[in-house]
């Protein structure tokens, strides 16, 4: 890192710390990934414990591995930590500790703390008490963040555009590779299509449990689809024959399909094969992932994120294209979204045309939160 980005890392972390400190240490801070929130945690609960007013701390988060490996919040205690203080911290997950009640601590660390805002999770918050309380997530939508206000103020906010304007985190180019599906692909698309055109025409709600049957359907279709999987995968090549320093990630919407476009997957279902570590290591440069990776876990080097298939929530899509923030600020991160068109016959003329599917619209609704942005065709 430069100096002068680590100048302006260190100059977001002391005015976010300084915001924390003239709430009393009762606040949350919306921070982008990479922008070392982990650190601001860490000197913010040191300055309470060397003041003698904390004798315990509950750090919490949302996934194991946050919670346990060196890659997470353990990694950052050893790294920022001493070692009177590491001993008092005690890890949880929010999944574990939302049943507990009437319980009392010096001071609670919530991370991702978008995550516990639901009505399950959100009861930790509501039967147990602290004297003081440290939250933050590098996203929040404007619903959670009601909430989250009313269990401690929202003081200072750095979104991953403000970031790379102030020179805090990498820049990152944008591009939309579009690709053809298959025939027999353009008519299971078009089947779907025109059963939801029709329930939308009958005035059906979005929420009728008929009209959200059939767009989970035509959503697992786009998500597995043959023909993304072979683009993906000629993506993938030309990187490599580009540079084979490369560092791929994949992005996937099922399990099934991040096993099939790339050699090594990681989620829920293989999580223990290694395959995670192999790319830290750099014994290997390329891995797909699902939801499990989105969080937390810093990607080492990733300079190449492929959205192979995705939803349209901003939220996820910043949680996942935050794992590419983790580069030296002069390197440039590329994010590539896959869009499939569809073949188009005219049963009248028998005249062929091309069509966006619907992702299109996906990625334009998760990138919404980034102004001014330009998405570059990619082209092989």
């Amino acid at each position: 890192m430069t100096d002068k980005a680590l100048a302006a890392r260190i100059a977001n972390q002391e005015e976010c710390k300084r915001k924390v400190r003239d709430a009393n240490y009762k606040a949350a801070f919306l921070s982008t990934v990479g922008s070392g929130k982990g650190k601001i945690f860490i000197d913010l609960a040191m300055e309470l414990f060397n003041a003698g007013k904390i004798k315990n701390v509950l750090y919490l988060c949302d996934n194991t591995r946050l919670r346990d490996e060196v890659d997470g919040f353990p990694g950052e205690l050893k790294k920022w930590g001493t070692p009177e203080f590491n001993k008092i911290v005690q890890l949880e997950c929010y999944q574990t500790v939302y049943k507990w009640k009437n319980k009392h601590f010096d001071l609670v660390i919530g991370d991702e703390i978008d995550f516990a805002i639901t009505p399950a999770y959100v009861q930790f918050f509501v039967n147990n008490k602290w004297n003081y309380i440290i939250l933050a997530s590098g996203t929040l939508t404007p619903e959670k963040r009601k909430v989250l206000v009313e269990i401690a103020p929202i003081v200072h906010r750095l979104s991953m555009v403000d970031a790379e304007e102030a020179g805090v985190v990498n820049q990152t180019n944008y591009f939309v590779y579009n690709f053809k599906m298959s025939d027999s692909e353009s008519r299971t698309y078009e089947s779907y299509t025109r059963k939801i055109a029709a329930l939308i025409q009958a005035e059906v709600p979005f929420d009728d449990p008929d009209m959200q049957l059939w767009l989970r359907k035509r959503k697992f279709f786009l998500n597995a689809l043959e023909s993304s999987y072979i683009h993906c995968r000629k993506i993938m090549q030309s990187y490599y024959h580009q540079d084979n320093n490369n560092r791929m990630v994949i992005f996937c919407e099922l399990t099934s399909q991040a096993d099939r476009v790339c050699k090594y997957s990681f989620h829920g279902g293989n999580e223990d094969s290694g395959n995670l570590e192999k790319f830290q290591s750099g014994e290997i440069n390329a891995i797909s992932v699902v939801s499990k990776i989105q969080r937390g876990i810093n990607l080492k080097n990733a300079n190449i994120a492929i959205f192979e298939s995705m939803s349209g929530s901003a939220t996820k899509f910043e949680q996942k294209g935050g794992r590419m923030k983790r580069l030296a600020i002069d390197e440039v991160a590329t994010v590539i979204f896959m869009v499939p068109w569809f073949k188009r016959i005219n049963s009248r003329t028998g005249e062929v045309t091309w069509k966006e599917t619907v992702v299109r619209s996906w990625v334009d609704k998760a990138t919404k939160n980034i102004p001014g942005l330009k998405l570059q065709t990619c082209k092989l």
